[in-house]
């Protein structure tokens, strides 16, 4: 009778645990999903704010200038999060998605690389609409050719076709300067092709690179120093 008893007991006390490692991993869940999609609905409302700038200084023509508050979300994946010809695409890393959208002209420039709140600048010019911040090193222009002479801008290439790319490296009042940088290569698939370091010249930094598979390559390039990214989408056929 006293075994049946305490095995009674025994089966009472692991079905109540069972119960609390349920409503744990339950619970825990629905804090996980109710953050993500706040961290959704924040990037949703960043990017409509600033494919909103972009247009008004597109509206406007050549130097019109704006200014908007984004507030930049967490978790933010770099491997295939760009600002690239009309396009704007961030990816949310944990459960993957993409918050895409595009915008009435080119957009060239940098987005702030660490999350919060922060301002960004507007300005129209016969390139496209410049994103750019109030730092020491404002924004840096990325474009890819397919010649080394680098006079001929590209982004669409063919499997084992070298890109060269070239970027500009330019203060808050459009002046050349200076930068220590870190430039990442993303596959098509989101993993890392190539990671190197390096430091601007006279303003401008340059390198090249082969293409060895088809789809959307991405290059991002990173200044510490000021926690600014810039990025350029090719493809590849």
């Amino acid at each position: 009778m006293k075994s049946q008893s305490a095995l009674e007991f025994m089966t009472i006390i692991a079905i109540g645990l069972m119960l609390i490692s349920i409503s744990s991993f339950f619970g825990y869940d629905y804090i996980f999903s109710y953050f993500d999609n706040v961290n959704t609905i924040n990037t949703r409302q960043t990017l409509s704010t600033i494919i909103s700038a972009v247009n008004l200084v597109y509206s406007q023509g050549i130097g019109a200038q704006t200014r908007a508050v984004i507030m930049i979300p967490s978790k933010i994946d770099p491997s295939y999060t760009y600002i690239s010809g009309k396009e704007i695409n961030f990816r949310l890393s944990g459960r993957v998605r993409d918050i895409h959208g595009s915008t009435a002209t080119n957009i060239l420039g940098s987005l702030p690389k660490g999350e919060g709140e922060t301002t960004l600048f507007f300005k129209m010019t016969p390139e496209g609409a410049i994103i750019f911040l109030d730092s020491p090193i404002s924004y840096v222009i990325l474009k890819t050719f397919n010649d080394s002479a680098r006079t001929n801008p590209d982004t669409s290439f063919n499997v084992s076709d070298t890109v060269y790319y070239s970027a500009e490296f330019k203060n808050f009042s459009d002046g050349n300067i200076d930068a220590d940088l870190v430039v990442n290569i993303y596959y098509p698939n989101s993993t890392l092709y190539l990671n190197e370091s390096g430091t601007s010249s006279n303003g401008v930094y340059q390198g090249s690179f082969v293409v060895s598979e088809k789809g959307p390559w991405l290059i991002s390039l990173v200044v510490p120093e000021v926690n600014i990214f810039s990025t350029k989408l090719i493809f590849v056929s």
